[in-house]
């Protein structure tokens, strides 16, 4: 963040939640007795899908319905880091948008290399932290939608 911490929120749990500390946070929007609750994005195989992400997991879920959730906001103004993955590190990442690959294995999200398909995009990198030709290698990101579209808090970041 250009102020320092990270913006934080808090939001009410939904029914049966297992997120760790880092998983990415959407709202829920499965059936409306969960509306507006915050869970585990949604994926697709490994591909996270999820169209109404609020952020990342500031801590674990408590399993408890209503129980306040704290993340890290998806805001344009935070950054985030993550290792990479599908791909090495080149100068050109930066400034493009990717998906995120959910490794439900090691429990990790990573930004995808190899995914640029437009129905997938969920970041865009800002800058690379390990060296050029890195396979894995860390990456700052923030969450956006390419091309000026919005997501559904409204904001978007251009490419």
């Amino acid at each position: 963040s250009p102020w320092g911490q990270l913006a934080m929120r808090q939001g009410p749990e939904s029914t049966a939640q297992t997120f760790k500390y880092g998983d990415v946070l959407e709202l829920d929007h499965g059936v409306s007795t969960s509306a507006n609750r915050i869970r585990q994005a949604s994926t697709s195989g490994s591909t996270i899908t999820s169209t109404a992400i609020v952020g990342v997991a500031a801590g674990p879920a408590s399993s408890v319905v209503d129980q306040a959730v704290s993340y890290f906001e998806a805001s344009p103004f935070n950054e985030f880091t993550a290792r990479t993955y599908g791909g090495t590190l080149a100068l050109v990442n930066v400034g493009l948008s990717y998906g995120l690959f959910r490794d439900s294995t090691k429990n990790v999200t990573l930004v995808d290399l190899g995914n640029t398909q437009s129905t997938s995009l969920r970041v865009i990198v800002t800058s690379l932290i390990d060296a050029v030709g890195d396979s894995g290698g860390l990456v700052t990101f923030k969450f956006g939608c390419p091309n000026g579209s919005t997501n559904t808090f409204g904001f978007a970041l251009a490419r």
